[in-house]
């Protein structure tokens, strides 16, 4: 994962590569797929939306947008009611 625009010399990018780089010299079979989010057409993450996940990881009750919300960022799907 691309986890910032500054490309070769982003931290975030260093220290990810060289964790995956460690785990993969105790694992050998670890296979790395990457996914550059900045060239993604990805579902809109909005402060609703960051709550909505943050009860869902904490297993909390959710209004039925806030479901809606969650369904859409994991599964990216069309026909959530609202």
């Amino acid at each position: 994962m691309k986890l910032h625009q500054g490309g070769e010399f982003s931290d975030s990018i260093s220290v990810t590569k060289s964790f995956i780089e460690a785990c993969k010299s105790d694992n050998g079979s670890i296979v790395v797929d990457t996914l550059n989010v900045w060239h993604e057409r990805l579902s809109e993450f909005d402060y609703e939306a960051i709550g909505a996940k943050y009860k869902s990881v904490k297993h909390e009750t959710m209004t039925a947008a806030e479901s809606c919300s969650c369904m859409l960022i994991a599964t990216s799907a069309p026909n959530c009611p609202n």
